[in-house]
């Protein structure tokens, strides 16, 4: 029996998940550098990312995988 249409898993191109995965090092480096959670430099960058992958982050979400990984393992979760 095949995949219903909405389990199938999005597909997306590798120059995407680049995109992707440089806009998520930049929220990581502004995180890593002291930007908080009402810098609106980083409001405009976490919405821009939430706008284009299926599992929207907040500040908390970014901040926290912040302090135990880095953004080849992010980004996927997200999309």
């Amino acid at each position: 029996m095949p995949l219903p249409e909405r389990m199938k898993p999005a597909k997306i191109s590798r120059q995407k998940l680049k995109e992707l995965a440089d806009m998520d090092k930049e929220i990581l480096s502004q995180i890593d550098n002291g930007a908080g959670e009402d810098d609106e430099g980083l409001k405009a960058m976490i919405n821009d990312w939430n706008r284009q992958v299926v599992n929207p982050y907040e500040f908390s979400d970014f901040r926290d995988f912040s302090s135990w990984t880095d953004a080849k393992e992010l980004y996927p979760d997200g999309i």
